[in-house]
């Protein structure tokens, strides 16, 4: 059932207030994941930046994030989100994960043209149901 943007993000606010962090950064995580579906990359991506500061650490976030900045060009900024991806999970012993991060950290090392077609190409295509079904862990 879609749901409202606005009452999704008051929701969220609420959830933060009450300290219920894991159900908040979920909320914002969805509207983020909504957002990309319709290629809205600025609103997803000022949701997602919500969801990481509840949660520095979240995965799923740090992986959108830096596929955004990739789409839009950024390339030091999806570094920045990488490498950070890089350190969580290289403490959850995540070997897999891990050469994901390798990978589109060389594409970025080979050129912004490279990495933006990456990115938008089925080279590093996101599966959004894996990412989701990893929403129910602490990340």
């Amino acid at each position: 059932m879609p749901t409202d943007p606005d009452t999704d993000l008051r929701n969220a606010q609420n959830l933060l207030q009450q300290g219920q962090l894991d159900e908040a950064v979920r909320t914002l995580v969805q509207l983020g994941d909504d957002f990309c579906l319709e290629e809205l990359y600025p609103q997803a991506e000022a949701v997602y930046k919500k969801a990481l500061e509840a949660d520095h650490n979240h995965d799923h976030t740090l992986w959108q994030l830096a596929d955004i900045a990739m789409r839009q060009g950024r390339a030091a900024d999806a570094k920045q989100y990488l490498l950070h991806l890089v350190d969580v999970r290289t403490l959850r012993g995540d070997e897999e994960g891990l050469a994901d991060c390798q990978a589109r950290l060389q594409a970025l090392d080979t050129g912004p043209d490279t990495a933006h077609r990456a990115a938008a190409s089925g080279a590093v295509e996101i599966d959004l149901n894996d990412a989701l079904s990893d929403l129910g862990e602490d990340q």
